[in-house]
């Protein structure tokens, strides 16, 4: 007896195909892709895990999750946690630090959704991106605003310095020398009393009226610088 399996060997072949796209896919991804059950016990981590974060499947399979957040950051990851354990399908993203395995803290930015329901799955499906550069990049950026609002303080304190100190020598220099010369031509009245004619007497006032309105800008002029 033959049988024709040619159409079962195209779907065989097919199927190993998708196969190894599918595990590529995972391996060279930029996200790493796990599976830990409701008390976050890793089930399944892909194999691009090695390259994210250095680590070997084999071992972190059957670990806690938590054990690899940094402590300041567990307790936002467990409520995230809790959330999605609420309903089927519930979701939760949050940004946490995970230890690389060569000691150093890695920035990531995880989402999960509850799949504890979905046959085959039975756990909470997990995507986990290092945004590590990211951080680094907004950290120096923050650091040159903080760099830049402190060069315009600078600048703007040196400008204050700057126009109090020309406000100082209108008001102290300037306003002396005017007032002298509002002195001087009062005296002049009272120093040669023959000599000084009505005409010239009231040409002297009109000068002092117009020296004291001098007098009262160069003050007003200091006082806004």
């Amino acid at each position: 007896i033959n049988l024709e399996i040619t159409g079962l060997k195209k779907v065989e072949q097919a199927r190993r195909e998708f196969e190894e796209r599918f595990r590529l896919l995972i391996e060279h991804g930029l996200e790493v892709i796990g599976v830990v059950d409701a008390t976050a016990t890793i089930r399944y981590v892909s194999s691009s895990v090695q390259r994210v974060f250095g680590y070997q499947v084999d071992s972190l399979v059957g670990t806690n999750a938590l054990e690899l957040i940094h402590p300041d950051d567990r307790a936002v990851r467990q409520q995230a946690l809790e959330t999605i354990l609420q309903s089927p399908y519930r979701s939760a993203s949050v940004q946490f630090r995970v230890r690389h395995s060569n000691g150093t803290w890695r920035h990531a930015e995880s989402a999960a959704t509850n799949c504890l329901h979905i046959a085959g799955l039975d756990g909470i499906v997990v995507n986990i991106r290092d945004i590590t550069p990211q951080k680094l990049f907004e950290a120096e950026l923050q650091s040159s605003h903080h760099q830049l609002r402190q060069l315009a303080a600078g600048v703007e304190s040196a400008r204050e310095q700057e126009r109090l100190r020309i406000s100082r020598e209108i008001h102290d220099e300037l306003g002396q020398m005017l007032s002298a010369l509002r002195l001087d031509l009062e005296g002049l009245a009272l120093q040669f009393p023959r000599n000084v004619t009505k005409d010239l007497s009231d040409r002297i006032a009109a000068l002092v009226r117009n020296i004291d309105v001098t007098i009262n800008t160069v003050r007003r002029i200091a006082a806004e610088l």
